[in-house]
């Protein structure tokens, strides 16, 4: 099998038919050896029941109970058998050439990971791009640990060598979890950064951040970004990950920015929690983040202490940005850091 192709899906069968026609359009134009393999995250009534799309080729069907997308994609990559793994949510869009033109990339660098140039796409009623316009270009990366951990990347941009993806899921340091699903693509990237790989980047806007009209819920903006803290917190408390002091050094880096954006009027106790995971990689952070007002407070207080102090400055509060208040937030945390939290 030259290719396979992962689908974490839920709910949305209008998007998924979508999606799904866009996704095989793309892979015909690289092959005929590929395989769609759909993993139905818990829907009721299944997917597979919707008529539409039985007239669709190559599929493979994998339902679980609804646990969110880092186990849907773990499970569907390691069910997978093709030489090369792209993954997709259900309701993802890409250019017609995309996978041809990122594996021939691949092919010619013997890289083991290929990613492309990123774009807006506003969609209409019928789920058809109505206009786009361009987002600021990644830069080339060598390396997936650079790549994965410095960039924000869509989930559907990569794709992957399948002995890479596969090799990187099953030897994991962590499970996949259903607290993880609100991010369950960075499960994904960091368990591959983890790897050492070879990447390469096909400098053209091939990938699609599609705008769909009811746009995003405040309280899920939230909850991905309480997600992404639990996964954060795993990652660095575990014992596997410690060994490898490479991937530590720049994985801090990214953990302290997403710290830094956590706006004014989050609740103290959550500030502190984080700080104290942090206070041991604190000299990993000189001179690696912020602009010129952080680094010259940093370097009077440290950063940890200048985070707190420029938070105060932030426009952005928690109720302009989520609509909760503190308490609401507390309760949301401790579903997801109950270490965090103490009531």
């Amino acid at each position: 099998m030259k290719l396979s192709i992962i689908i974490a899906a839920y709910n949305y069968p209008e998007r998924l038919f979508h999606t799904l026609k866009n996704l095989q359009d793309s892979a015909r134009q690289y092959t005929d050896e590929y395989e769609v393999i759909i993993v139905d995250d818990g829907t009721v009534p299944p997917l597979e029941s919707d008529p539409r799309f039985h007239a669709f080729q190559h599929i493979r069907w994998v339902t679980q109970e609804n646990q969110g997308s880092a186990v849907a994609k773990t499970n569907g990559v390691l069910e997978s058998t093709g030489e090369y793994v792209f993954l997709s949510d259900s309701d993802d869009l890409i250019d017609s050439t995309k996978l041809k033109k990122q594996i021939d990339g691949m092919e010619s660098s013997s890289a083991e990971i290929s990613y492309s140039q990123e774009k807006f796409a506003w969609l209409d009623e019928q789920l058809s791009v109505m206009r786009s316009s361009s987002i600021s270009r990644h830069p080339v990366k060598l390396n997936a640990l650079d790549l994965l951990i410095h960039e924000d990347l869509r989930s559907n941009n990569l794709v992957y060598r399948g002995d890479l993806i596969r090799k990187a899921l099953e030897k994991a340091p962590l499970a996949p979890m259903p607290l993880y699903g609100p991010v369950g693509d960075y499960y994904i990237l960091y368990m591959v950064a983890l790897q050492k790989a070879r990447t390469v980047c096909v400098d053209e806007f091939l990938n699609y951040w599609c705008q769909y009209k009811e746009g995003q819920v405040s309280l899920k903006r939230l909850q991905l970004v309480l997600s992404s803290h639990r996964f954060y917190y795993d990652l660095l408390n575990s014992s596997e990950v410690q060994k490898n002091q490479q991937f530590v050094a720049e994985f801090v880096v990214r953990v302290f920015r997403s710290y830094r954006k956590l706006p004014r009027g989050t609740h103290p106790k959550y500030l502190r929690f984080w700080e104290m995971l942090l206070k041991p990689y604190a000299r990993l952070l000189k001179g690696e983040v912020g602009g010129p007002l952080f680094q010259v407070v940093a370097a009077a207080l440290g950063p940890l202490k200048a985070a707190r102090v420029l938070r105060c400055l932030q426009v952005r509060t928690l109720q302009s940005m989520y609509h909760v208040d503190q308490k609401d937030f507390v309760v949301l945390a401790n579903d997801y850091l109950p270490e965090a939290l103490l009531s």
